[in-house]
C-alpha cells in the first residue's frame, strides 16, 4: 500500500452465499444438484424424485401415445369384429365401438417395414369365413402357396394375443380343433370391405 493511501474498508453483505455445486464423476456434464442427475448431456436434465434421502430419476416416458383397447366387458360372444379394409377393422364391444389398424392391434412385423404379421392374415381369413375355418378352407388356402400357412401355431398365437390385449382369459374358440376339425370363434367376424365379392367357405 502506498504511503498516505487509505486502507479499503471491508464490505459486509447481507446476501446469502450462492449455492455450492459439487463437481464429481466424468462425462460431458458431470454435476450433481437438486433436481438434476450427474453425467447428463448438456440441455438434457431429467426430473428427479427424492427417495430415502437420495435423488433418483423419474421413469422415462413411454413414447408416442398409442390407441388402447376398449374396456373389456362381458365375454367373447359379446364382441364383433368388422373388417373394413385390408389393413383396418372396427371392433364392437359392450363398452363401445372403435376403429383399429393392424399396427394398433400389435400385429405389425417391424422386421418387414411394419407389414402385417400372420395374426392379421388369420384375422382377415376369419372375417371372410364368418369366424369358422374348416379343414377344407385350410387346404384350399394353402393350395398353390409356396409356403404353407401354419394354422395350428397361428391360431394359438392369435388366441393368446387377443386374450392379453382385451384382458379376457377365456379362449376365443368354441372348442378344440381336434373335436370338430375346425376353428370356430366365439366372437362374430364380419367382412365389410368394399369390392369383395367372393368369400372362403
Amino acid at each position: 500500500m502506498a504511503p498516505g493511501q487509505e486502507k479499503p474498508k471491508k464490505v459486509i453483505s447481507d446476501c446469502p452465499d450462492p449455492p455450492r455445486i459439487t463437481l464429481s464423476g466424468s462425462g460431458p456434464c458431470p454435476f450433481i444438484t437438486d433436481g438434476a442427475v450427474k453425467n447428463q448431456k448438456p440441455g438434457i436434465i431429467k426430473k428427479t424424485t427424492q427417495v430415502n434421502g437420495k435423488f433418483k430419476p423419474d421413469s422415462a416416458p413411454v413414447g408416442p401415445e398409442q390407441s388402447t383397447a376398449p374396456i373389456s366387458v362381458g365375454s367373447w360372444e359379446d364382441y364383433h369384429i368388422f373388417l373394413t379394409a385390408d389393413d383396418t377393422c372396427r371392433i364392437k364391444t359392450p363398452d363401445g365401438e372403435k376403429r383399429y389398424t393392424f399396427a394398433e392391434l400389435g400385429m405389425s412385423d417391424k422386421r418387414k417395414g411394419d407389414s402385417p404379421r400372420q395374426l392379421w392374415e388369420l384375422m382377415t381369413l376369419f372375417a371372410t369365413t364368418g369366424g369358422c375355418i374348416t379343414g377344407t378352407v385350410m387346404a384350399r388356402y394353402n393350395g398353390g402357396r409356396g409356403r404353407k400357412f401354419d394354422f395350428q401355431t397361428a391360431t394359438k398365437q392369435l388366441n393368446k394375443h387377443l386374450q392379453a390385449y382385451f384382458g379376457i382369459k377365456e379362449s376365443i374358440f368354441t372348442d378344440h380343433y381336434k373335436k370338430n376339425r375346425e376353428y370356430r370363434t366365439k366372437m362374430k367376424f364380419h367382412d365389410r370391405r368394399e369390392n369383395v365379392s367372393t368369400k372362403e367357405t
